[in-house]
């Protein structure tokens, strides 16, 4: 399994010389390494926070092990480690990435359509990936798998200006609500506001298993205090989502009489 970045760009090259300019490469590997962690984690490991570590490193770290011959292009292969069941995983995210950024070349409804499915921390690292592609006037061609996403410089700087359009918003709330449970293997919550309104989302990535499954026996099916993180994401052609991220749990207020 590799994912195969060719990043063709004719203003990077020195005297005519065919290849990669070297500082481009390097300034293009780290973002999509980050795109590609962030969604990772997001999918298989719960909720990623805009910032901060994001669980599940390791598992998709990528190697630089080639250059292929007759294109000129990055070739990133999965790294080695203990995880029996990561190669299907990482190569679902590597899927996803790449149709993420060809529809970033598309059209608005097809961008915020596969967003879907994306968290705000991997459209963070997308805009950084389209940047300096855009900035380097470059076109690219992206393979993973049986995918293929191709992009000419007029399409990129497209990408760029529709990824950069995107807004997202973070709010700390506290909702007060019945908590309807937390699975740990999804590391997802369920939670039901004084409207009856549900809310769902991902869990704070700093409690440990431990501290969330004490969460979990404590509050279940009673009245609480939720603390969420609400992220909205607002797109270009005018679509909103919403995404919560389970901070704590505390007892509800006492009411006095």
């Amino acid at each position: 399994m590799a994912a195969r970045p060719d990043y063709l760009t004719q203003k990077h090259l020195n005297c005519g010389s065919l290849g990669i300019d070297v500082t481009f490469a390097g300034r293009i590997l780290q973002p999509f390494q980050n795109m590609v962690m962030a969604d990772y984690s997001d999918r298989w490991r719960g909720a990623v926070g805009a910032r901060g570590r994001r669980p599940g490193e390791a598992e998709s770290q990528m190697l630089l092990t080639a250059l292929p011959r007759g294109s000129f292009g990055l070739e990133l292969t999965k790294a080695n480690n203990e995880k029996l069941f990561d190669d299907g995983q990482l190569a679902d995210t590597l899927a996803h990435v790449t149709r993420l950024v060809e529809s970033a070349s598309r059209s608005d409804e097809e961008f915020a359509a596969e967003l879907n499915e994306t968290a705000p921390r991997v459209i963070q690292n997308l805009r950084e990936f389209l940047e300096v592609v855009s900035k380097g006037d470059a076109g690219m061609k992206l393979e993973t798998g049986d995918l293929r996403c191709t992009m000419t410089p007029i399409q990129a700087h497209e990408a760029f200006e529709r990824v950069s359009d995107t807004i997202t918003r973070e709010e700390p709330m506290e909702v007060l609500g019945v908590f309807k449970g937390l699975l740990l293997e999804s590391w997802r919550f369920d939670f039901l506001d004084q409207q009856g309104h549900k809310i769902s989302g991902g869990v704070d990535e700093n409690l440990t298993q431990q501290e969330a499954g004490d969460l979990a026996r404590q509050y279940y099916d009673l009245p609480c205090l939720a603390s969420l993180l609400k992220t909205t994401v607002l797109f270009k052609n005018g679509r909103v989502r919403t995404t919560y991220v389970l901070k704590n749990l505390a007892n509800a207020p006492a009411i006095a009489c």
